[in-house]
């Protein structure tokens, strides 16, 4: 399992399937350079590749079209490299966290600095304990129970891998358009001195924190909408 994080508000990172070569482009279209394709079912990052602009396109659909239906020739030959998806890049350096799990309690056993080559995704080496400010040390570490919460696992070993960076935690999802109950994303609990108050200050909230970018099916991108205080006024009139 994979969590990718990122330091400023935290936002929903892009990602998409990639059947086609032109669907390289429409996602540069709607989420920029660099982003990276990867295979869906991989190991030892085979077949990662980092597309930086638009002459990289040709090459790595290439390389894409190549690698489906192969597998690795080392260890995990299980692992038969077919479907590839498409995601934002994350910066930053690269850190992985082991973790074990029990009745839902998650301890961090320790955090792995992870040295990666400039032009690939292979691991050239590794430090433990990571070289890591106290307190960002403590945000990953934080960051990765309530990721091992958000997925469910409670008892087990985990191995997670993630990258503080520039922007703020971020999390790999896929959203859609809200069309109904079952499309709504979480909750957030907040609490004020009266009703109005306190869904003010629950939309200011996720307003401050989160960003959501919804990909339509055309490859436009647009943003999620926190819903204003406004849109939720109280009911006038009795129960019939």
């Amino acid at each position: 399992m994979r969590l990718h994080l990122t330091v400023r508000d935290p936002e929903a990172v892009g990602a998409a399937p990639l059947l086609k070569r032109e669907d390289l482009d429409a996602f540069a279209a709607g989420h920029g350079y660099p982003f990276i394709v990867k295979p869906a079912d991989g190991t030892a990052s085979l077949g990662v590749f980092r597309v930086a602009a638009p002459a990289d396109a040709d090459r790595v659909w290439a390389e894409v079209e190549r690698l489906r239906g192969t597998h690795t020739d080392r260890i995990s030959t299980l692992f038969v490299l077919q479907d590839f998806l498409m995601e934002e890049y994350v910066g930053g350096p690269e850190f992985s966290v082991e973790s074990f799990s029990f009745a839902g309690r998650h301890v961090v056993v320790a955090i792995t600095e992870k040295f990666v080559g400039p032009r690939h995704f292979a691991e050239l080496g590794h430090a433990v304990p990571a070289r890591l400010k106290v307190a960002v040390a403590e945000e990953v570490r934080e960051r990765v129970r309530g990721f091992l919460d958000l997925i469910g696992l409670r008892d087990g070993v985990c191995y997670t891998e993630v990258r503080p960076g520039a922007r703020g935690p971020a999390i790999g999802d896929t959203v859609r358009a809200l069309k109904d109950n079952w499309d709504r994303l979480g909750l957030v609990a907040v609490t004020g001195p009266d009703a109005t108050a306190t869904i003010r200050r629950g939309a200011e909230l996720v307003s401050d924190t989160v960003e959501i970018r919804i990909a339509g099916a055309d490859g436009s991108g647009s943003r999620g909408r926190v819903t204003e205080a406004e849109d939720l006024a109280p009911v006038t009139g009795g129960v019939a």
